[in-house]
């Protein structure tokens, strides 16, 4: 017990409860990136285990203007994987929350030319080198 001012040091920090909440986007599936508006049919694993029974996969799209889901999306029995297509439209970003049981996955769907320090520079091998003699 201190009676009067507490020596210096000798107060721990003050814990408090947190101020606001954190919410940690998904895992990313991957990026789609198009030169315009039209129709992408593409398969995109979802599931960490092939399903028990066909599942069927809820997408949101964070602007349906840019991109969004044509028809339903299900994951068949025996997969792990959801194939889907997408249609584009206007230039910019959207992220396709994709959700299948427990397993929420996004993918981001580019439409146009991809902004500045929006994709990182693509590095391959080179395809073949020819030698001068």
């Amino acid at each position: 017990m201190i009676v009067g001012p507490p020596p210096a040091g000798s107060v721990p920090p003050i814990v408090a409860p947190p101020a606001g909440v954190f919410v940690q986007a998904a895992p990313s599936a991957g990026q789609l990136i198009v030169p315009g508006s039209g129709q992408q049919t593409l398969t995109v694993p979802l599931l960490p285990t092939p399903a028990t029974a066909d599942t069927p996969v809820t997408v949101r799209s964070s602007d349906p203007a840019i991109a969004s889901v044509v028809g339903s999306v299900v994951i068949p029995a025996g997969s792990q994987v959801a194939t889907m297509t997408i249609a584009t439209g206007t230039q910019g970003i959207a992220f396709l929350t994709m959700t299948a049981g427990a397993e929420v996955r996004e993918l981001t769907v580019i439409v146009g030319t991809p902004p500045p320090a929006t994709v990182p520079p693509i590095v391959a091998p080179p395809v073949q080198i020819d030698v001068a003699q």
